[in-house]
């Protein structure tokens, strides 16, 4: 795209939107190199219009010109100052002629460059930097997904067919709507000025100027049509439509027909004011909620006005019932009886509790942080698919998590790492309502801030209470690596007491567990390695052996214990002996007075038992150990009797093995005869003097 252009942005090849005027502004997804910044780069192709308006060299200047007052306008909002665009404009300029600078690229010699200095009003499309060369009208914005023309009449002019496959076949829902009508109405009312600022009317309000955010939210651009109003007045005189044979359409430098308000095409004077807006973004709705134009048959003058006598033959039943009044009054035929965009932004659907939901995620990465948390507790009740009320379920669907909430989680969590804690919760209410592909592609990569230690205990708290959730939807990998690792964290020393216990209660669920070694199996078997007897057995071993947990929580870690134990792969004979052993040995002499910590511990060492690959090292390493047991006073009948039986299962197995050993053909030494203690010993013979 150009040499200034590359300098500053990585810009995809392909455009993924169209709109504006006539569909002759291409937006291409781009990032910032200096900071990685997501924007669209919007392109104004000089070279490809002149070409579709060959022999129509006024009409080719009125287009040109209409792009540049957009890009004038949306500069002004975000406060470049004239005298820079006035520089940008004469560096564009020069004596190559058009069809020569066809030649070379799209922004190559003579480009020139002017940047924002601040943030546009609500609802305007940001502005970031515009440049401008011979070849080419070029701004730098927000990023955005395409306009909503191309979604809403499945038009994709200058954009390739696989490209935003997802906004192809979408439908609105109403709370989609609602949210982003909002958000023009907030652009309205920002245009018509407080204060004694000048007003602006837009003029050209229609689903072409409107463009979506990567979130789904609407963006007002398109002013190329804009007009200012000084302050004090209510409209200016309008110069469109000067003929009576004019017509509004894609490309003749007139608003579209359409969308245009009565006023503006009737017999005598025209005035364009802010209420002109008002009534294009209620034709906007009209169509969005109904599938059909409120103004039909509109090719000219005469059926513009044929069309606007017919409104109040509208059935406005087709619309949800809390925006029925707003758009009605909003397509009134005289002004003075139209909403204002204020009256407009109160409309009760705006309002409404999942709408306001949608509205506070946009701005949730710099609200503060006890509001953004207390938002963020009731969005996880939102979200819930069981307990969440039905206007709730219809907002949030499967599309609306993944355009929508999930991006703003991220990035609140990118801005404020102080809120893992409170948007833990919400994110894996995400996670229960996506399937496998949507959790590994859109979820896992928001999970890798929540299990840093920035994040906080209660972050990994939430993790670990749906360590079954994640081990289902998780790839093998993921799941091997980040689920045991939040796991073994939440044992460690440093660790609270709700923290370990959620771990160990997951551990000693045998769900959990299988669902742990089935993930690191899958994992080792693709040659990422994993870490269940090395990093989870430890970790069990030192709350098995620690002095200052709780008697629950000990007992907890005994079964945790148990249950790895007991299941393959077998734990390394190393770990056992290393790790495993000690642990228990530790945990013996913690026993007194706890008779159900002592079954624990005796279950334990049966287990250790079974899998040691040498009998003898019953002899030495276990049985002197679980003899303390024996003399345990808090033991009733039964219970001693199964220490007492385990002790004597354990030695007879270990007296079998090893007598089977000497009794093996292989045995060097011969099997001799147990000398009788009680014989007495032969006296060596007296030396005779």
């Amino acid at each position: 795209m150009g040499s200034e252009l590359s300098k500053r942005y990585d810009v995809d090849k392909d455009a993924t939107g169209s709109g504006g005027h006539g569909y002759q502004w291409k937006s291409y997804q781009a990032t910032r190199k200096k900071d990685g910044l997501e924007v669209s780069v919007f392109v104004f192709e000089k070279a490809s219009l002149e070409k579709q308006l060959r022999n129509q060299k006024s009409l080719f200047e009125k287009v040109v010109l209409t792009a540049r007052r957009d890009v004038a306008t949306l500069a002004n909002l975000a406060g470049i100052e004239r005298r820079q665009l006035e520089k940008v404009r004469a560096a564009a300029a020069g004596p190559t002629s058009l069809r020569d600078a066809m030649a070379s690229a799209a922004l190559g010699v003579g480009t020139a460059v002017a940047t924002a200095s601040r943030k546009a009003p609500p609802g305007c499309l940001q502005l970031i930097e515009t440049l401008e060369s011979r070849q080419a009208i070029v701004f730098v914005g927000e990023r955005v997904a395409c306009s909503l023309g191309n979604a809403l009449h499945k038009t994709w002019p200058g954009v390739s067919s696989d490209k935003n496959v997802q906004w192809r076949d979408h439908t609105f829902t109403t709370a989609e709507v609602a949210r982003g009508a909002a958000s023009l109405a907030d652009a309205l009312q920002a245009l018509k000025g407080a204060g004694g600022l000048i007003q602006r009317a837009h003029l050209g309000v229609s689903p072409e100027s409107i463009w979506l955010t990567k979130t789904g939210d609407w963006r007002l651009g398109g002013f190329g049509l804009a007009l200012s109003i000084p302050a004090g007045q209510y409209g200016v005189a309008s110069p469109y439509f000067a003929t009576e044979g004019a017509i509004g359409g894609e490309l003749t430098g007139e608003p579209r027909l359409e969308y245009t308000s009565p006023e503006l095409t009737k017999n005598g004077d025209r005035v364009a004011a802010p209420a002109c807006d008002v009534f294009s973004l209620g034709c906007v709705l009209w169509e969005v909620f109904t599938g059909s134009k409120a103004l039909q048959g509109c090719d000219n003058l005469y059926g513009h006005r044929s069309a606007c006598s017919r409104l109040q033959q509208l059935d406005p039943s087709q619309l949800p019932s809390l925006i029925r009044d707003a758009v009605s009054r909003s397509l009134a035929v005289h002004p003075q009886s139209r909403l204002d965009a204020a009256a407009l932004r109160g409309c009760p659907l705006f309002h409404a509790p999942a709408v306001a939901a949608l509205k506070e995620l946009d701005a949730l990465p710099s609200r503060d942080p006890s509001l953004a948390a207390a938002f963020l507790g009731n969005l996880t009740s939102m979200l819930d698919a069981e307990k969440a009320d039905v206007e709730y379920r219809e907002c949030f669907t499967d599309r609306t998590l993944l355009i929508v909430v999930l991006p703003s989680l991220d990035a609140c969590v990118r801005a404020q790492p102080k809120l893992c804690a409170p948007a833990a919760p919400a994110l894996l209410a995400c996670a229960a309502r996506l399937d496998a592909r949507a959790f590994r592609k859109s979820i896992q990569p928001i999970l890798e801030r929540f299990l840093v230690d920035a994040a906080g205990p209660q972050a990994v708290l939430a993790v670990v209470e749906h360590a079954t959730l994640l081990l289902d939807r998780a790839d093998a990998a993921w799941a091997a690596k980040r689920v045991v690792d939040a796991l073994a964290r939440a044992l460690r020393d440093d660790a609270g007491p709700r923290l370990r216990d959620a771990a160990l209660r997951q551990l000693a669920s045998s769900d959990v567990l299988d669902a742990v070694i089935a993930k690191a199996s899958i994992a080792a078997r693709n040659g990422v390695s994993s870490r269940v007897s090395t990093d989870l057995v430890p970790a069990v071993c030192r709350c098995v052996a620690s002095k200052t947990c709780a008697l629950a929580t000990r007992v907890t870690a005994h079964k945790a214990l148990a249950a790895a134990l007991d299941r393959p792969p077998a734990t390394p004979p190393e770990v056992l002996m290393r790790v495993v052993l000690p642990a228990l040995r530790d945990s013996v002499r913690l026993v007194h007075g706890q008779p159900a910590l002592a079954m624990c511990v005796l279950g334990c060492f049966d287990l250790v038992a079974k899998r040691l690959p040498e009998q003898s090292r019953i002899l030495r390493d276990v049985l002197p150990s679980l003899i303390p047991l024996l003399d345990e006073k808090a033991l009733n009948a039964r219970q001693f009797d199964m220490v007492a039986g385990r002790v004597e299962a354990m030695l007879a197995s270990a007296i079998q093995a090893r007598r089977g050993e000497l009794d093996s053909p292989s045995s060097v030494q011969p099997r001799m005869s147990a000398p009788d203690p009680f014989r007495a010993t032969p006296s060596p013979p007296q030396e005779k003097f």
